[in-house]
């Protein structure tokens, strides 16, 4: 089974990556375990299939030499990440755009994008400086809807330093004016 969804193309006309594989099996593997539980089965087959580990690729930052070569080429790393400077170059640039407070908090503290889409003003707390993840935005076959963070680590509080607290009271005044 495996060796025929390998040999699959993608949707984009690629081969099927290790990881998706990975998933594939751990979600076979999840099924069967329930099996083994209800008595259906005495053991997981999927338990012993071996696949190709996947490739796991480190953030590269795009330094001024790989910018030359990606402009030369169009080839860049497969996990490319701004610079410090560049970060704080986009910043500026989009500091009068509506949707700052999202750049900015997509950029620093490190939110999903799924958790980003589900914050809610009840999750954070300018008086203390905190801002609670408690819930994400999913998507299943192209439908959003509201989840709670996959793992327990995901459910977390992050303290807001100054800057991420002024431009959040910000936020939420043009938000107020708006209204």
């Amino acid at each position: 089974m495996f060796t025929f969804i390998a040999g699959q193309p993608t949707k984009h006309g690629t081969p099927m990556a290790a990881v998706t594989l990975q998933r594939i099996r751990a979600t076979l593997r999840r099924a069967l375990n329930m099996a083994i539980r209800d008595g259906l089965l005495q053991i997981n087959p999927a338990r012993v299939v071996l696949l190709p580990r996947p490739q796991r690729h480190r953030p590269q930052p795009w330094t001024t030499a790989r910018v030359k070569e990606w402009r030369c080429d169009g080839q860049c790393p497969a996990v490319a990440v701004w610079t410090p400077a560049q970060l704080a170059g986009f910043l500026v640039f989009v500091r009068d755009d509506s949707l700052f407070a999202l750049w900015w908090l997509t950029a620093l503290p490190g939110l999903r994008r799924g958790e980003l889409c589900a914050l809610r003003w009840t999750d954070v707390d300018l008086a203390e400086g905190r801002l609670t993840v408690s819930q994400q935005i999913a998507h299943v076959r192209g439908r959003p809807y509201l989840d709670w963070p996959k793992t327990a680590t995901g459910h977390r509080t992050i303290a807001m330093d100054t800057a991420t607290n002024a431009v959040l009271r910000r936020h939420q005044r043009c938000q107020r004016l708006a209204a």
